[in-house]
């Protein structure tokens, strides 16, 4: 377990200063490094998690990885239809809703996609762990954001 904290340490400092070394890259170049480094942080947090043994991981990484560009991909096809509120029309915001369904019911599908596939070789609770893991990910992420966008005003 040590050894594990230990080399996902290792690769997160290793990436942190890659990253400050390159020289400034174009601002959708840096936002694709950053949801690249975002999906990595999920992973490893997920692996230390789950401590699964050698021949899990081999089988957990890349299904995983499959999973995060199959919810990535629902993801761009919803923020796609985000259009400014304001600016749209009562039909384009009835489109905009009936789209929202149609994701949310393709993310379920995809949720239970895995799941059949990962219970192969997870327990339920192992699974649950995925699940509780990428929430906790998101909810520390949209609070860092929040944070740089709305900082405290210094006394």
């Amino acid at each position: 377990m040590k050894k594990q904290i230990s080399m996902v340490l290792a690769m997160l400092v290793i990436a942190f200063s890659t990253a400050f070394a390159q020289p400034q890259k174009s601002e959708k170049h840096r936002k694709a490094m950053n949801a690249e480094k975002m999906e990595e942080f999920q992973l490893n947090a997920i692996l230390q998690k789950l401590a699964l043994d050698d021949k899990e991981r081999e089988q957990f990484i890349p299904l995983y990885k499959q999973y995060q560009q199959e919810m990535k991909s629902t993801n761009k096809k919803c923020a796609a239809m985000s259009k400014r509120k304001t600016e749209r029309t009562d039909a384009e915001t009835e489109e905009a809703i009936k789209h929202q369904f149609t994701m949310a019911k393709q993310k379920v599908e995809i949720r239970e996609k895995y799941y059949a596939k990962f219970r192969k070789f997870l327990s339920p609770k192992q699974i649950e762990k995925i699940y509780d893991s990428e929430r906790n990910v998101m909810k520390r992420l949209q609070s860092e954001k929040r944070k740089r966008t709305n900082p405290k005003p210094v006394r």
